[in-house]
């Protein structure tokens, strides 16, 4: 190893790890790789780091320590343009760095044990499961990822990501093919100046929310859903700043790297808005403005515990809110959410609500507040359409995902007509919650039939290989029959 080290050149990555006791009994080790430097490998075969030139010791010089968890030794010199090859040539150096670490640090499981001569016993991972990444150290392999897509600097395909975003929320392509790219942008990016952050605005369960958990589980990339209706002011009762960085920490298991690059969606902002002469919400904007726009804040990870430092700067910063009642006047015309137009023609009512910084800042917040967003994006209202595209057409229907559970577990194929979506529509509207609504109602609506289907596979009956649903069965749960 000590030959491979000193083999490599200038502009090299290295995985930094430390030492830990797994088994007292067994005198057993682990080697737990923890982050990464970039800089290069020296004569003496240390490792210079390139920002601040401190050297750290190579793992196969841990025989001359006494395995104390705080020292720090590296191992997996990469060149970056071995780094190229596996994950692009557009990524600088931070995101191949951060994208090599993640792979690492998620794929391979090291081992050591001590022994007669205190040497390093590596577990090799069989070389067919293996990427290749590692040309420098053919004995050690990276297991190929097939299913999840790569994330933290690593390349995200922008159709791909459209395409299984349009799948699954319905009723606004067009918004989800630009939320698409800012998305692929900010994984490129390492400029703070110019990150994407992003502002949805729409009614109640028309898909921000969800547009937000879909993307983070395509990324692959923790993702902090914030309720901004807990923050109050500093010194009051109830959140502050530091406690979505505290939650930022958490949700990225700890790992500051990942919780430096998640993504944290601000939901409910618009109850942030300023109503008249209300000092406490001005503070309130005041103080997540350095959050919005990138900043260092320090934060007890837990009572007591040493402070952390969590840099904000490249944290994708998307913003949901219904904004009921926001207005925007455009050519003399009043429009705007849960508001009503002043213009008796139909046309003139289908025109689309868009908001814009103005109608924004009218609402109730700061202009630099709303500087701080690069892109705002109005949702379509869910109607009838919507409703049945979701239904009907979504990866993520509860209808379908429902249907597909009663075929594995009962073995019933379930049948339903227009009627019956139509009813589950009628339903949801009345309710007026948007697309959030229909787990509820389909839950309550299935809760007998499936009871029913229970007892009779209990009593060793065989189930009907066909289930034909009736519209009835919405609003009497009890409406059914299954033979």
């Amino acid at each position: 190893m000590e030959k491979i080290i000193q083999d490599m050149p200038n502009d090299t990555v290295a995985i930094t790890c430390n030492i830990k006791l797994i088994d007292k009994n067994q005198n057993s080790y682990g080697i737990i790789p923890y982050g990464f430097a970039v800089g290069k490998v020296d004569e003496y075969g240390s490792f210079v780091c390139e920002d601040t030139g401190e050297k750290i010791l190579p793992i196969s010089k841990h025989d001359e320590y006494k395995h104390n968890e705080e020292d720090v030794f590296f191992l997996y010199p990469v060149t970056f343009d071995e780094l190229r090859d596996k994950y692009g040539e557009d990524l600088n150096s931070t995101g191949l760095a951060i994208a090599y670490y993640r792979e690492l640090r998620e794929n391979i499981v090291l081992m050591y044990k001590d022994g007669e001569n205190e040497k390093l016993i590596v577990e090799p991972i069989p070389k067919k499961e293996s990427s290749g990444i590692i040309k420098s150290a053919p004995e050690i392999m990276i297991p190929k990822k097939n299913e999840k897509p790569k994330s933290m600097g690593g390349r995200v395909i922008r159709s791909e990501l459209y395409g299984y975003l349009k799948d699954r929320v319905k009723n606004n392509d067009d918004i989800l093919e630009d939320i698409s790219t800012s998305i692929c942008h900010n994984l490129r990016e390492t400029d703070p100046r110019m990150m994407h952050n992003i502002l949805c605005v729409g009614g109640t369960g028309c898909g921000k929310t969800e547009t937000v958990r879909q993307i983070a589980e395509y990324v692959n990339l923790p993702v902090t859903i914030y309720d901004c209706t807990k923050l109050t002011a500093e010194g009051y009762v109830g959140d502050s700043v530091t406690d979505i960085i505290n939650k930022i920490y958490s949700n990225a298991k700890c790992d500051m790297s990942l919780a430096e690059r998640s993504i944290v969606c601000l939901d409910e902002v618009d109850k942030l808005a300023s109503r008249g002469n209300d000092v406490t919400d001005i503070t309130v904007q005041q103080a997540l403005l350095k959050f919005v726009e990138g900043g260092q804040f320090q934060f007890e990870p837990k009572k007591g515990a040493n402070k952390l430092t969590l840099d904000t700067s490249l944290i994708t910063v998307i913003a949901t809110g219904a904004f009921d009642g926001m207005l925007n006047k455009e050519n003399g015309k009043v429009i705007g959410f849960s508001g009503k137009t002043t213009d008796n023609n139909e046309e003139e009512k289908k025109e689309k609500k868009v908001a814009s910084d103005e109608s924004i800042k009218k609402y109730g917040f700061l202009p630099e507040f709303v500087g701080r967003f690069a892109q705002i994006f109005t949702y379509n209202d869910l109607d009838e359409q919507g409703y049945k595209s979701i239904l009907t057409e979504s990866k993520i229907s509860p209808l379908l995902l429902v249907k597909d559970k009663y075929k594995e577990l009962y073995g019933c194929e379930i049948e339903y007509d227009d009627a019956f979506l139509n009813a589950i529509i009628e339903e949801a509207i009345s309710i007026g919650a948007g697309a959030r609504s229909l787990n509820k109602i389909i839950s309550k609506s299935f809760i007998k039939l499936e009871g029913a289907i229970i007892d009779e596979m209990d009593q060793g009956k065989e189930l009907p290989k066909k289930l034909v649903l009736q519209k009835e069965m919405i609003k009497d749960p009890k409406n059914f029959r299954i033979r």
